[in-house]
């Protein structure tokens, strides 16, 4: 085996630069590498993969010796080194190729950039993608949105729809991006509602939830039941009554009538779910008054 250094640039999961050296003098391989952090099963395997044609002989016996004894203080190395050493013994009909690889190596700068350049990109940053590193469960979020009812203060009656229009074809449901990604999954554990005026007298209300977007039959101030064609889609509710007032506006918080929560499933292609007000009381609303609903979600 021909003398002089063999030099590996590599990187780390975290997309840092790492260098590996070995060294071949007088038939004895020995060798040191730089800190290589965070090696995830994914990179072990790219790097036992690239090294599958690789094998040893009688004369690079020396390396496996090498690898076995390196430094097992730095991150992660003491499994790279186990990894590579059971793939360079596996097969013994590749073992041959070695000595021919390390010698173009030693000899070749142009081989050792490519070689170089393969491996920077086998250990390149993670794509993007549901193949989570390090996230153990779902998380928890605060997610809603507000409407605003119409310029009026018309009284409501229990079981009447709180809504954007007093037009049907014109009502706007709440969407919620509840799901943390596309046709994601989660658990609604309470609901927050509020609004822009102080008054707490009859203010008690049911928040529905959708799994899509409900199209009304019915606008402000018409009965809720007239909602039709959304049975199938429903998911639950909370009865909120307000019963915090402030100097800007008053506050209630609910929990789901049924159970500890109201499971849900996004639909495919997005985040949302919907949601729709209705009056639980003859309350008396004040003029284009803001509703702000916001749900604490436990996302999968």
């Amino acid at each position: 085996m021909a003398a002089g250094p063999i030099t590996l640039i590599i990187k780390d999961s975290q997309g840092f630069t790492r260098q590996a050296q070995f060294w071949s003098s007088d038939g004895t391989v020995g060798g040191y590498l730089m800190p290589l952090q965070h090696l995830d099963p994914d990179q072990l395997a790219a790097v036992t993969s690239a090294l599958a044609p690789l094998g040893t002989s009688a004369k690079q016996d020396a390396i496996i010796a090498g690898l076995s004894s390196i430094d097992g203080h730095v991150d992660g190395l003491e499994g790279l080194s186990a990894s590579i050493l059971a793939k360079l013994s596996a097969d013994p009909a590749t073992q041959t190729t070695l000595a021919a690889v390390l010698a173009k190596l030693s000899s070749d700068p142009a081989t050792q950039t490519t070689l170089a350049a393969v491996l920077a990109a086998v250990q390149g940053a993670t794509p993007a993608g549901e193949n989570h590193l390090g996230e153990v469960g779902g998380n928890t979020a605060i997610v809603g949105d507000s409407i605003m009812r119409p310029a009026n203060s018309t009284p409501y009656a229990l079981g009447q729809l709180v809504a954007n229009s007093t037009i049907a074809g014109s009502v706007t449901p709440i969407n919620i991006a509840a799901a943390r990604k596309n046709a994601g999954t989660g658990r609604v554990l309470r609901a927050r509602l509020s609004k822009t005026t102080t008054s707490l007298t009859n203010a008690s209300f049911r928040v529905h939830l959708f799994k899509t977007a409900p199209t009304t039959t019915s606008g402000d101030g018409a009965a809720f039941s007239g909602v039709a064609g959304v049975a199938a889609i429903h998911l639950g509710y909370v009865d909120i009554t307000m019963d915090v007032a402030f100097s800007d506006g008053a506050k209630g918080v609910g929990a789901p009538a049924v159970g500890s929560c109201i499971s849900f499933d996004a639909p495919s292609g997005t985040t949302n779910i919907s949601a729709l007000i209705e009056a639980r009381a003859a309350y008396t609303p004040g003029s284009a008054e803001t509703f702000t609903l916001a749900l604490e979600v436990d996302r999968d």
